[in-house]
């Protein structure tokens, strides 16, 4: 990492290559003379160190880094799932399940369309741009084989994102508790908007018969 008490010293004669170069191999590299952070892929200033050492502590720089780990946890998770669900097979099967489980998860958190793969130009990117993924199956195909593992796969990630936290959705007896807010109509202009609160209605359960009564 940089060392950010060292001196702040501008120079006008290094280049963007040089300073990469003086960095931490494969923490940010040159393009036509101007620095970019490897992670992030966006341009910083060079001419001091002090300005690389800065981005490295931005927010953004360390969210950036956490990502791939993220991901890959998420992948390990997912394989172990559908090692459990098709049994013993190889790693070259694993990983093109799995990738094809994403892909569909991807197209559903996008509200894309499944139908969509029948697409033959769409239909030949995946092939000829992701590893091991071979040939797509119809979209029927993946309605039935993947859309439910996937659905299951994030069903997981929020049982393991719940998992040991504590619910305040019902009070110590099981009652829940509806609070019914209402927003004026805001003014021309006005940038913040004030909730008020109507109404505070204890109910024994929820479903849509007792809260829509509870509203009206």
């Amino acid at each position: 990492m940089i060392d950010s008490s060292e001196p702040l010293k501008t120079s006008t004669l290094i280049t963007a290559e040089k300073r990469a170069k003086q960095l931490e191999r494969g923490t940010f590299h040159a393009t036509e003379d101007v620095l970019f952070c490897s992670s992030c892929n966006v341009p910083v200033e060079g001419s001091r160190k002090h300005s690389c050492s800065k981005h490295f502590q931005s927010t953004a720089h360390k969210r950036k880094v956490e990502c791939p780990k993220s991901v890959d946890s998420k992948k390990v998770k997912l394989q172990v799932a559908l090692t459990e669900s098709f049994g013993r097979v190889s790693d070259e099967q694993l990983e093109r399940q799995s990738t094809l489980v994403s892909l569909v998860e991807a197209f559903a958190s996008a509200n894309i369309p499944l139908h969509t793969v029948e697409n033959a130009v769409l239909r030949r990117f995946p092939q000829c741009n992701i590893e091991m993924i071979g040939s797509l199956p119809s979209a029927n195909k993946q309605r039935q084989n993947y859309l439910p593992k996937a659905h299951r796969a994030h069903e997981e990630s929020i049982r393991s994102f719940l998992d040991g936290r504590k619910s305040f959705a019902t009070d110590a007896e099981g009652r829940y508790i509806l609070n019914v807010l209402a927003i004026p109509c805001c003014k021309e202009g006005e940038v913040t908007l004030t909730a008020v609160l109507l109404e505070c209605e204890i109910l024994e359960c929820t479903n849509f018969k007792t809260v829509s009564e509870a509203v009206l």
